[in-house]
């Protein structure tokens, strides 16, 4: 898929497309969202692997007293 048909899909411009896969532009959560589903990927594909000093994965930790329904979520988001 080109940038270009990319940014149309998801409401972006081609050199934003351009942009967010340099680094040089943030992306919003629903931007995240509205990128994978126009390539029919998982949001979590599009994100970095989270490594801690050894280069293992990191465990994705979340503050005590997380709602169980938030944490169900952001597990899934993550793919743990």
């Amino acid at each position: 898929m080109t940038q270009e048909k990319l940014g149309i899909l998801v409401g972006l411009s081609r050199t934003s497309i351009t942009n967010i896969e340099k680094g040089r532009q943030h992306v919003s959560l629903h931007q995240l969202f509205a990128i994978a589903e126009a390539l029919e990927v998982a949001p979590s594909l599009l994100l970095p692997a989270v490594k801690d000093a050894a280069g293992a994965r990191a465990k994705m930790k979340l503050p005590p007293g997380t709602d169980q329904k938030i944490a169900a979520w952001a597990q899934k988001l993550v793919g743990e």
